[in-house]
């Protein structure tokens, strides 16, 4: 465990399961995992990690008519402090992982994606990861992360 020396004063998180599992993650701290379970609550009760992207308000949401079609946004809908500490964690996951940041630098070249396009994948990747870990209650594996698995049609602009 990277952050062993905060982890005498996080009694109650070395006590839970989950906990424990995120703390496996490369980069992601006592602080983050608190926050996250304490916001989420028991992860038992999604049943798939779609419902946890839109309860943190990762979900996508378009805005259009018959005539007009708007972009592509995050609805924003969930809670407002996961939503930020899921972005840390990504942040620190790309800087501490390099499955993770080959995936976002595929994103962000391949796909022709924004850097905040690119790093709202990475922090749904990032639940889909937390989720499959919570699922299968396994620690964090870098063979998780696939990078040759990224699919770019959806991104590949009209001729």
């Amino acid at each position: 465990m990277e952050s062993g020396h905060c982890l005498k004063n996080a009694p109650v998180i070395l006590g839970n399961e989950f906990c424990e599992l995120l703390l496996s993650i490369p980069g992601v701290g006592v602080v983050s995992v608190a926050t996250v379970v304490g916001e989420l609550g028991d992860p038992r009760r999604f049943h798939n990690a779609n419902e946890i992207v839109s309860f943190c308000g990762y979900d996508p949401t378009e805005h259009s008519s018959g005539q007009y079609r708007s972009g592509h946004r995050i609805s924003k809908k969930g809670r407002s402090l996961m939503r930020m500490m899921i972005y840390y964690m990504a942040m620190r996951v790309i800087h501490r992982n390099r499955a993770m940041r080959t995936w976002y630098e595929r994103k962000k070249k391949k796909g022709g994606m924004a850097k905040m396009s690119a790093m709202v994948t990475v922090c749904i990747k990032l639940i889909r990861i937390m989720h499959a870990m919570w699922r299968d209650r396994k620690k964090f594996d870098a063979r998780m992360i696939d990078p040759s698995r990224i699919c770019l049609r959806r991104y590949a602009k009209a001729a």
